[in-house]
């Protein structure tokens, strides 16, 4: 097996609008910490192209322009290429729309994003011509005190850790990659600051740490964070929180070699057709309204503000609701990576994870673009998440339980 991975930055050059909070409406104040398109090249029995953006979100229409500019860069198929973000709320806008005004006003400045994709294409093609041949390492930790299920600390949580190190013939280590299951929102919507937040901060130290260059992708999250466990909102608290996490990190990993090839991917579509209530988004408005007439905490005012814009956005949506699910099976050798264009919640991640008994299993969510959130049934009405969500209740089970029975009928178990 061969890989090639390379990073360019993509911060940007001017101020921006932030993503990720309703209640914040200024432009970026300047930058706490760079933000990067990174990108892992594999050539093996069949090759495959990672891109990570340090965004928050990517237009679907966005991610498979790239992807297809990117296959026919590489002589691959557009499905073996794959683009995800790790959704940080202090990166800059990143959709043509903005997510709580449904606006051009507040979304990504269209010169950006062409700037991006430039970016993005230069760096794969530096790829091309730096593959190496390596050997593959993995480790598993397990993160405590940083952060857990936002919601309530009695539901399940995810707090695993999984990284591959690549080393060329000489045993020295040249990329690798994280598999992270936790929001990258340490710092708060007062922050006006151009960050990678949380995932990027972890990241970065691990590579000076290990010498290396590393992609970072986040799992099931949709209801993982560290909101219980924070002691601020600011730099200082970014700093504690990635140094306690990055140093369990460095304590519990032991590099065992591993099998990476041979390499297959299976593409997989979900489609979910459904018709909204309006009358059920019309009481849910009231209810929200009435709470933020009332002197609550500013972190509840903050979600409530976020989740009662995307509420009213639905009610000028089409009656008639159309989601599709696209991504896919990549078999690496030991490992099966499921990418996932949704915020997962904690109980379908795990459901997932533990289907199979011959392989390793990894979500890989916030892949291609993302519908939003997938809540599980008992938790809805109770949280941002449900109100936020484009999906209805018992939906979310339905994919799981699909996803599940692929996995199952592909590797015979």
């Amino acid at each position: 097996m061969k890989i090639a991975i390379r990073r360019k930055e993509i911060t940007p050059k001017e101020p921006m609008y932030l993503a990720g909070h309703a209640i914040r409406v200024h432009r970026s104040e300047g930058v706490l910490d760079p933000l990067y398109c990174t990108v892992l090249y594999i050539e093996g029995n069949e090759n495959v192209c990672f891109v990570t953006l340090d965004v928050v979100m990517v237009d679907e229409e966005y991610s498979y322009q790239m992807k297809q500019i990117i296959a026919d860069q590489l002589s691959i198929e557009p499905n073996h290429v794959f683009v995800s973000f790790l959704h940080n709320h202090s990166g800059p806008e990143f959709t043509k729309l903005n997510a709580f005004t449904k606006t051009t006003e507040y979304g990504a400045d269209p010169a950006y994003l062409d700037w991006v994709k430039q970016v993005i294409v230069e760096t794969v093609g530096e790829c091309i011509n730096h593959t190496q041949e390596v050997t593959a390492y993995s480790s598993c930790v397990t993160i405590e005190g940083y952060y857990g299920n936002r919601n309530s600390n009695d539901l399940p949580s995810d707090r695993r850790v999984d990284l591959i190190q690549y080393r060329d013939q000489q045993g020295n280590p040249v990329g690798g990659w994280m598999n992270f299951t936790c929001h990258s929102t340490v710092l708060g919507p007062k922050n006006y600051m151009l960050s990678a937040d949380l995932a990027g901060a972890i990241r970065q130290q691990l590579e000076d740490a290990y010498q290396m260059t590393m992609c970072a992708f986040i799992g099931a999250s949709g209801d993982i964070s560290n909101r219980q466990y924070r002691q601020g909102n600011d730099a200082t608290e970014l700093k504690r929180m990635s140094e306690g996490i990055t140093q369990q990190i460095l304590a519990q990993t032991q590099w065992t070699p591993v099998t990476l090839e041979p390499i297959h991917v299976a593409p997989y579509e979900y489609v979910i057709d459904y018709k909204r209530d309006f009358d059920e988004i019309r009481k849910n408005i009231e209810k929200t309204e009435q709470e933020l007439q009332q002197d609550i905490p500013f972190g509840q005012r903050q979600l409530l503000t976020s989740g009662l814009a995307i509420q009213k956005n639905k009610l000028q949506e089409d009656p008639q609701v159309h989601v599709s699910l696209k991504g896919a099976f990549i078999e690496m050798g030991d490992y099966v990576l499921v990418t996932v264009p949704a915020e997962l919640f904690t109980k379908f991640g795990l459901q997932i994870k533990r289907c199979l008994q011959n392989k390793k299993v990894l979500i890989f969510g916030y892949t291609d673009y993302s519908i939003g959130y997938m809540v599980e049934e008992d938790e809805y009405g109770k949280n941002y998440e449900s109100m936020a969500s484009h999906l209805q209740k018992g939906d979310p089970e339905k994919f799981a339980d699909f996803i599940v029975e692929q996995l199952q009928n592909q590797y015979h178990e």
